[in-house]
């Protein structure tokens, strides 16, 4: 029987081989056999591959360079996989505003930034130094929203329309993780004093209410219309 794959269902099938050949220590050229079709190791294949996406007809993916243990974005023609130039430490990149975004680390940095790439250029976007921990968070209304878990910066959140900068929004609550649209609200755990996270939702003004109290709510998802969420009673 003969089988047809889709080529981002190809490429992702040879990065889990190859990610699962390289854990179990294999240094040798790899060949996996099913009854159906033979997947072929991809010899400049980056490991620990992340994301597979399509952008503007290309497939690019993260990964990190076995030789130098350094990760970076890769674009795929199909046969091979090409460094994108400049894209140290860029992982998971999704798209906004028709541009790749991404967060990505130079190299010997515990810095992070957040980039963008219009498949030919990379612009930084927001750096603000030190142990900044960004969070590609959400796309709501028509903005990405950004998230930043460093207490030296107050855990700020920023607002992005796709062009300019990203501009710090201090009304929302700091630290959010998780986010789900579920009509036309945000919803997003919080973190507030003494150092609690609570349900909050948002709206397309950024007004922001707050749910829960002292649950520290985690695994948000949208079944049959409701809103769920796992959490802790009276979490102190």
């Amino acid at each position: 029987m003969s089988v047809t794959l889709h080529k981002k269902f190809q490429l992702l099938l040879v990065a889990l081989i190859f990610t699962a050949l390289t854990l179990w220590g294999s240094v040798d050229s790899a060949r996996a056999t099913t009854n159906d079709y033979v997947v072929t190791e991809i010899p400049n294949a980056p490991i620990l591959i992340q994301s597979v996406i399509e952008y503007h007809g290309v497939t690019y993916t993260d990964g990190r360079d076995k030789n130098t243990g350094l990760d970076h974005m890769y674009s795929f023609d199909g046969t091979s996989f090409t460094e994108v130039p400049g894209s140290s430490g860029m992982t998971n990149p999704i798209i906004f505003n028709d541009k790749l975004i991404a967060i990505g680390s130079p190299p010997s940095s515990f810095e992070q930034h957040v980039y963008e790439f219009d498949g030919t250029t990379i612009r930084d976007l927001v750096n603000v130094g030190g142990l900044s921990t960004y969070d590609i968070f959400a796309i709501f209304n028509g903005y990405l929203y950004i998230g930043n878990n460093n207490s030296a910066t107050n855990y700020e959140t920023y607002k992005y329309n796709g062009s300019g900068t990203p501009t710090r929004v201090s009304s929302l609550p700091i630290g959010l993780e998780t986010p789900v649209i579920y009509g036309n609200k945000m919803y997003a755990r919080g973190w507030h004093n003494p150092g609690i996270y609570d349900l909050y939702s948002i709206d397309a003004s950024d007004t922001v209410t707050q749910i829960t109290t002292d649950i520290a709510p985690i695994m948000l998802s949208v079944v049959n219309n409701k809103l769920y969420y796992f959490g802790y009673i009276n979490y102190q």
